[in-house]
């Protein structure tokens, strides 16, 4: 199978089920798995997903009783993933093109180093990582280095310290396209040529402790590569 695409989801069954009807609307499904990783979901997501994409064998679900945070559910996922190329996507984006996977995936077609790529890319300790909202990372990275780090539950700076491993590795970490995704003004929603609605923090903005849990990763991430760099 070439793509496998993993979105973790705790509740807001609203934005998961928007998410995954631009993914049916805009991806060929023909060669590919969307695996949903429900993990402590209270609002009928297993339920209202079994319903909807019943029939549809390109639709998976991994059900989690208990909220594993986002480092866990990703592995989850991961791990049960086919694909040579492993696409994350939050639950709270939206995809407006067909040629979205392409856009992803050209690097890898280009250069046999690029081992993840991602519409934003930011520098730490001078190296690159790329935000883990809509990125793809090549089969061959995750065999050599493993998964995500279970450190940073519930999440915050597992895609710095992935791709950072991943570069130290020797993969090259691609921004895609080159012209970086904006915010734009006044909302969370990301705006570029890439064809693709981010709202942002629609799950980690319910954590009352999540201010403290970034002090601590942050910490944790600086600690081991230095301090966020420019370009």
């Amino acid at each position: 199978m070439k793509i496998s695409i993993v979105i973790p989801t705790l509740n807001r069954w609203d934005l998961l089920k928007k998410c995954l009807d631009s993914i049916k609307v805009n991806t060929d499904l023909s060669d590919a798995e969307v695996i949903v990783v429900s993990n402590g979901c209270k609002d009928g997501t297993p339920f209202n997903f079994n319903s909807v994409f019943v029939g549809e064998p390109a639709f998976k679900l991994i059900t989690w009783r208990e909220p594993l945070g986002y480092p866990k559910a990703v592995n989850m996922g991961m791990s049960a993933a086919t694909g040579d190329y492993v696409i994350l996507l939050n639950n709270d984006t939206e995809l407006f093109s067909g040629d979205w996977v392409q856009q992803l995936l050209q690097p890898f077609y280009s250069s046999p180093k690029a081992g993840v790529t991602g519409l934003i890319k930011r520098y730490q300790g001078g190296k690159p990582w790329v935000l883990f909202f809509c990125s793809a990372i090549k089969r061959e990275v995750i065999n050599k280095i493993g998964l995500l780090d279970e450190t940073f539950t519930p999440g915050c700076g597992e895609d710095i310290d992935f791709c950072i491993r991943a570069y130290n590795a020797g993969y090259t970490i691609v921004q895609v396209p080159e012209v970086q995704l904006n915010n734009i003004a006044g909302t969370n929603q990301m705006a570029g040529p890439f064809p693709i609605n981010h709202i942002g923090g629609a799950t980690v903005s319910k954590n009352p402790t999540q201010e403290i849990t970034y002090a601590r990763n942050m910490k944790i991430i600086e600690e081991r590569y230095g301090p966020p760099t420019a370009q």
